[in-house]
Parts: C-alpha cells; structure tokens; sequence
C-alpha cells in the first residue's frame, strides 16, 4: 500500500494497493458486480496497471 503524488503541480495523493489476480477475482466476485470490460495501461509497455469496468445490474 502506498501514498502517491500525481504530480502535476497541487499536492494531492492518491491511494494505491496491488492486487494479484486471485485478489481482484475476490473483489470482484464480493462486489456482486458484473465484469463488462478489462484491459491493461500505463507503463512503457503500457501492461503496468490492470482496469476492470464494473456494472451493476438493475
């Protein structure tokens, strides 16, 4: 867990925790939420960091 800059000139932080698989799997199945979209970003590879798009059936 870390407390991060986002660097762009006002002093605000941003919350980050890594998560593996198994974990993300867990939080989204405790969610009751459905998966509708994933991919990855950010980085030179542009693979650092996993999204998920979630929604929430009415």
């Amino acid at each position: 867990d870390y407390l991060l800059d986002w660097r762009r000139g006002e002093r605000a932080l941003r919350y980050c925790h890594h998560v593996d698989d198994a974990e993300l799997g867990a939080l989204v199945a405790a969610s009751g939420l459905s998966v509708v979209a994933s991919y990855y970003a950010d980085g030179e590879s542009s693979t650092l960091n996993a999204y998920r798009v979630l929604y929430r059936p009415r």
